[in-house]
């Protein structure tokens, strides 16, 4: 299944290779938190390379963590040290799993005194030192590293943090590179732009990922090629869309299509003001690109459905110019995002994307200056922006 054999995804080297780190590592207390599915699937790792599992009848004791109440939490604490107290049936290996602990950050049950004073001894008892042959697996949605419990456990044992990136585009690339890797643990191949488009549509949560993988993996018999119908048709959109999502739909010329991603956008609460500097940019992005293809600098090449677009030599002066004068030289943009950018121009005229420019520029000063809904300006704009698309000015 491919929820099953969907790698752990690091936040920093991409995947990560728990069961080697067990068999180097001797510390028996392990703390993996944040995302709550690639954590728990790194403690699974952990207590699987720990105690096999023809063994896990007997020396495995999971102790759900995942409440609401404080008394649940001192409770969920209170059986972790019990069952650290409790020797390993006949002397073998024994593992206690605290799963899915919600109360290891800045929370109401997590700030609680009693919380608190369990988990103190908690520590206590494994600062003190466990038996030889007991493990302590401790996975949580999410810890603080102020909390005193957080210090024991980095003080004693391994920490592996599982954190989402906080900005949009790393959002994307980590999403990108789950899906990938869920795709290749399925069997399943698909183009780069397919596999973009089921990245964006599902997002960065690698349970939601796995569960999209399974569905298509199950439409095409196992193992296979996936389509961009079968993506737009089968799969759940389930992500907070990124701001570019808007950008790139305006670049489209596709108005009902940023209209709705601009409504959505609103609804998530992002800045008006956030969103029209990113069609600004986006504005200022095209027109660039299209003097570039007018000018024969940036080329196309392969035939209309599979063209590839690259830069050329530029005369010096356009090169100093692109080198000294942008906050980042088009030219060392990846191709992928090169060939879209190129397309969104082609399909515009010039006259059409300098309006495009002025009116995004007029619409933040209506935003920071006038009465009028911030809703009700950036619809008008994306309107204006989207409508001038013409097929024929890529020729």
């Amino acid at each position: 299944m491919a929820l099953d054999r969907l790698g752990c995804l690091a936040h920093d080297t991409g995947r990560l290779a728990v069961r080697d780190a067990v068999v180097m590592d001797a510390k028996q207390v392990i703390l993996c938190y944040g995302d709550d599915f690639a954590a728990a699937k790194a403690g699974r790792e952990y207590v699987d390379a720990f105690v096999p599992e023809a063994d896990q009848v007997f020396g495995l004791e999971t102790i759900e963590a995942r409440v609401d109440t404080v008394a649940d939490a001192v409770t969920a604490v209170d059986r972790a040290i019990e069952a650290l107290r409790t020797v390993g049936f006949m002397g073998k290996r024994k593992a206690v799993w605290l799963r899915d602990a919600s109360f290891l950050s800045d929370t109401a049950v997590g700030k609680s005194d009693a919380v608190k004073d369990r988990l103190a001894a908690l520590a206590g008892l494994f600062k003190g030192g466990l038996a030889p042959e007991q493990m302590l697996v401790i996975t949580a949605v999410a810890a603080d590293q102020r909390f005193a419990f957080f210090k024991a456990c980095k003080a004693v044992g391994t920490l592996r943090e599982f954190a989402l990136p906080k900005k949009d585009f790393e959002i994307a690339k980590y999403a990108r590179a789950a899906a990938a890797q869920a795709f290749r643990a399925a069997g399943l191949q698909a183009e780069d732009e397919v596999l973009e488009a089921f990245a964006d549509k599902v997002g960065p949560d690698l349970r939601q990922i796995a569960n999209e993988t399974e569905k298509l993996s199950i439409a095409v018999g196992g193992r296979g090629r996936v389509t961009a119908e079968r993506v737009e048709t089968l799969t759940c959109s389930s992500r907070d869309i990124p701001a570019w999502d808007l950008a790139d739909a305006v670049g489209e010329g596709d108005a009902g299509k940023a209209i709705k991603v601009l409504r959505r956008l609103l609804f998530q609460r992002r800045n008006p003001i956030g969103l029209v500097i990113g069609l600004e940019n986006r504005a200022r992005d095209l027109l660039l690109y299209r003097e570039a293809i007018d000018h024969g600098w940036l080329k196309a090449g392969g035939f209309a459905a599979d063209r590839r677009w690259h830069w050329g030599n530029l005369p010096d002066e356009v090169a100093q110019a692109f080198a000294d004068r942008l906050a980042a030289d088009p030219r060392k943009t990846h191709p992928y995002r090169t060939g879209i950018l190129a397309r969104q121009a082609s399909g515009f005229t010039r006259p059409h994307l300098a309006m495009c420019f002025e009116a995004a520029l007029s619409a933040h000063e209506k935003l920071v200056s006038s009465a009028v809904p911030a809703a009700v300006i950036l619809e008008v704009l994306v309107l204006r922006m989207s409508a001038g698309r013409d097929p024929r000015a890529a020729g």
